[in-house]
């Protein structure tokens, strides 16, 4: 997920959020008079709202959060509150986990587009392992292993058995993808 619209200034960003590190959880914080039109409407907001978790789950299994109108996922959030910084044009934070609502710090990283794509989960229709395929009408040896690497796609051989296709895969993503390589 590219960046699609700049966050706000880490420093209003601070008076909003409150960043746990070791859950991952951004908490809404009392904020002041200047965020709001009138006094009225600064003291409801921070009476229904200051001290709660913010945002909520999405159906892609991320965490978006609502900031001054805008919706922002929360990963981006908490890399601002966190390291003090927003992204470069280009550069993606991925969840080392693979798991897109655990925003601790420790699980998230910096990567280019093609770096996060290397750590996505299993979109394989036919095996239930990443990078297997099963090759119809084929008896001896019906389970392909592919991958791929810079758009194109290789094929690293047919096996007799998911697992051995599997197998090759995950030696292939090691050697191309290195500490991105996902193998579930």
């Amino acid at each position: 997920m590219a960046n699609a619209k700049p966050l706000p200034p880490v420093d209003y960003l601070r008076e909003c959020l409150g960043y746990e590190p070791e859950t991952g959880e951004l908490c809404w914080k009392v904020r002041p008079l200047a965020h709001f039109p009138s006094v009225s409407y600064m003291q409801r907001w921070n009476n229904r709202y200051a001290g709660v978790i913010a945002g909520c789950a999405i159906e892609t299994g991320y965490f978006v959060v609502r900031v001054g109108g805008v919706n922002y996922m929360a990963h981006r959030l908490v890399w601002v509150l966190h390291h003090g910084k927003d992204l470069d044009a280009g550069v993606e934070i991925d969840h080392i986990n693979g798991v897109g609502a655990d925003n601790r710090a420790v699980n998230l990283r910096l990567a280019s587009v093609t770096e996060n794509s290397h750590n996505a989960r299993n979109k394989s229709t036919t095996g239930q392992r990443k990078g297997v395929y099963l090759l119809k009408g084929t008896r001896a040896r019906p389970w392909n292993a592919r991958i791929r690497v810079g758009g194109e796609r290789r094929s690293l051989g047919c096996f007799r058995t998911e697992a051995e296709a599997h197998t090759a895969y995950c030696v292939a993503a090691d050697m191309f993808f290195g500490e991105f390589a996902n193998y579930g």
